[in-house]
């Protein structure tokens, strides 16, 4: 059983734990959308903190946070950039030639749901109604993240959950878990 302690806020977003076998920090992006504070020097001591870096970057989180993400781990839905396959890992290699630099994988995310949004007004009338309709019955395959298809609900079938390792301001992957569905159905 945990011990909580201490519990204080440093700033928007981030909250320490003191004395506590357990830490959690939630990374959500504060009021101006930039992510998190950077963390007080008497508070960068994180080493056993938790991240759940909600709807923002990895990235985004050692930025914020600065010292104090390292050895954070963190948690964001999503494969990593080297997980992804065929069309994936090649658009992976074509960014990084030319931004210099690997996207993040959010960056993967959005080029896939343009890749739908296009696929979706092709087969269309043209209609909202049709292109509307026309997403909810795709079914992508070989396509950046793989197979792409979408529940009645709107939501993507596969559902990842990449848990990176902040490591030297970097993050490192440590595990990809996949929630069975009737989890996330449950959710």
């Amino acid at each position: 059983m945990p011990r909580y302690g201490r519990i204080s806020r440093i700033g928007a977003g981030i909250v320490e734990v003191a004395n506590a076998s357990r830490w959690w920090c939630r990374a959500d992006h504060d009021a101006t959308g930039s992510g998190l504070p950077a963390a007080r020097s008497s508070r960068e001591d994180l080493r056993h903190a938790v991240a759940a870096a909600e709807a923002q970057p990895v990235s985004a989180v050692v930025q914020g946070a600065g010292q104090a993400a390292e050895g954070a781990t963190v948690s964001v839905a999503g494969l990593p950039n080297s997980a992804l396959r065929g069309a994936g890992a090649k658009f992976v290699r074509d960014f990084t030639k030319a931004d210099k630099r690997p996207p993040d994988p959010y960056s993967v995310y959005a080029a896939q749901a343009a890749e739908a949004m296009v696929a979706a007004i092709a087969a269309s009338n043209g209609t909202r109604a049709d292109i509307n309709k026309k997403v909810f019955a795709l079914n992508l395959r070989n396509s950046i993240l793989g197979a792409l298809r979408f529940n009645a609900n709107g939501d993507v079938t596969s559902n990842p959950v990449t848990i990176y390792k902040i490591k030297g301001g970097k993050s490192t992957t440590l595990r990809v878990i996949v929630p069975p569905r009737a989890l996330v159905k449950a959710a």
